[in-house]
């Protein structure tokens, strides 16, 4: 047995997983104190407490898991605090991945670093080659991108950044200029999700959508040196309004979905590999009502959210199967769990209402809780298995709540504390485990605000609780399939 420690000792969490479903000799083995006492160390470092002296958190397998849903749970009052003044332009969308944070405000994109955690961001670069306003920003692999772009400004280790703009242009930032995509004679609203393609074999593609209702798609393989060759591969004539909505669907990466800012907007699923535009269309069908507000998916499935209502439309048959959500004071944000059966929607009411789809009747689903207090409508909406993070633009208040209970687990300032002057309200939020990025715009100037509980040493509450799942109905498990403990 001790023999079988030692190796254990050695482990990652997911290779305890697999140990410990072998038999139950190994199941001991990997249930060990000392086994878990090492995982702590590693995935807490040692650190320089309030005190003054040196904090080392340290336990056995319950006080592990403990811990880490706490950290994943926002419930400690001490973490890396790192205000950033910028300008009062809004702050439009914030990407938060691994050690980098990119940032958008009007036409202008902030990097920034983190050395490592419990470290705060440092600024490395600010991105000015755009001519207007930002309208979205992707992170794509960097081995589906050709290789004038690895290291870029994410980072060696991380994705490439991918931008569209109201100036009409799409941009791939690498270490030095700007690789820029011109095709689009409108401006450009939105980016796919996903590259269309990339496997082995193949090129990645990207898919854009205009102002003009067009789809167009560029290779990234024709990015490098050869200028003579432009990299758009084809346009869709998609819709009679501007593209609201594009999407890769299905584990089939050749297929998109759209839809459009029109108010009763069908969503049109397109073939990429068709070798006309009249082809490419493979379906359509009838949205709910409303301009679209959010378009997400899952393998066959897409769940589209309207001004009042959310469904889940069949992609194979073309058909509303499900209502995921109704809520007649209107939705403005629709996020799902990781889990796959819950939605959140943010409402116009200033509360966000959570949905199990293996709840209530497919017409009229009810909400099995409902979570409020919000100045205003929640525009800002994000759900994992551990927690709901909501915000809206008119509240400077960010709510984190136990997404297994409703209990509300803290309320976050967005500024400082001394400013309660300052009018102001969350416009952009990322949350990546156990670290949260808020975008703050008020009367005088903006506020990019980056928090990390990944290793504090001051509980809201006892440590080492572990929340009872609400469906489950046991203690969680460190070998559940979304139990990542190697994110920070």
């Amino acid at each position: 047995m001790d023999t079988l420690v030692m190796c254990a000792g050695r482990l990652q969490v997911r290779d305890l997983a697999n140990m410990a479903a072998v038999c139950h000799q190994f199941r001991t083995a990997a249930y060990a104190d000392v086994v878990w006492e090492a995982q702590c160390r590693t995935q807490w470092p040692p650190q320089k407490a309030s005190w003054g002296g040196t904090f080392q958190f340290c336990g056995g397998r319950d006080a592990f898991v403990g811990r880490y849903h706490a950290s994943r749970q926002f419930r400690y009052s001490d973490p890396v605090d790192w205000p950033y003044h910028l300008s009062n332009s809004p702050i439009t969308h914030i990407l938060l991945e691994n050690k980098s944070i990119a940032v958008s405000q009007g036409s202008n994109i902030l990097v920034l670093n983190i050395g490592g955690p419990s470290e705060q961001p440092e600024v490395v670069r600010m991105l000015r080659d755009h001519n207007a306003r930002i309208t979205c920003m992707r992170l794509f692999p960097q081995e589906l991108v050709t290789s004038a772009f690895r290291n870029g400004v994410m980072g060696p280790e991380n994705s490439v950044l991918v931008t569209s703009s109201s100036d009409h242009t799409i941009r791939l930032w690498g270490n030095g200029r700007p690789r820029t995509f011109r095709g689009h004679n409108v401006g450009v609203n939105t980016l796919a999700d996903r590259l269309v393609g990339g496997g082995r074999g193949s090129s990645a593609v990207l898919a854009s959508g205009g102002e003009d209702g067009r789809i167009r798609l560029w290779s990234l393989s024709s990015t490098g040196g050869n200028r003579g060759k432009s990299p758009l591969v084809a346009t869709f004539h998609a819709h009679s309004e501007s593209v609201k909505e594009l999407i890769v669907v299905g584990r089939n990466d050749s297929l998109l979905a759209s839809t459009s800012k029109a108010s009763s907007s069908k969503i049109r699923v397109w073939d990429t590999h068709a070798n006309t535009t009249q082809g490419a269309c493979v379906g359509s069908v009838s949205g709910p009502e409303g301009v679209p507000v959010k378009l997400l998916s899952d393998g066959g499935t897409c769940f589209v959210a309207g001004a009042t209502k959310a469904v889940a439309v069949d992609l194979r048959t073309m058909s509303t199967v499900a209502t995921v959500a109704v809520d007649e004071c209107g939705i403005c944000s629709f996020a799902r769990s990781s889990t796959g059966f819950v939605f959140g929607t943010g409402s116009y009411d200033g509360t966000a209402k959570m949905w199990d789809m293996r709840m209530g009747s497919d017409d009229q689903p009810e909400p099995w809780v409902t979570l409020g207090d919000h100045d205003g409508p929640v525009h800002c909406l994000h759900i994992d298995r551990y927690k709901v993070v909501s915000g809206g633009q008119h509240d400077r208040l960010v709510r984190v709540w136990d997404a297994n209970t409703g209990e509300e687990i803290s309320v976050l300032d967005t500024i400082e504390l001394d400013r309660d002057s300052f009018r102001c309200g969350v416009t952009a939020m990322a949350v990546q485990g156990s670290r949260l990025v808020t975008g703050t715009c008020g009367d005088v100037s903006g506020v990019l605000r980056y928090r990390d509980f990944s290793n504090c040493t001051n509980p809201l509450d006892a440590p080492g609780v572990v929340t009872e799942p609400r469906s489950e109905g046991g203690t969680s498990k460190f070998w559940e399939a979304d139990f990542e403990p190697g994110v920070k």
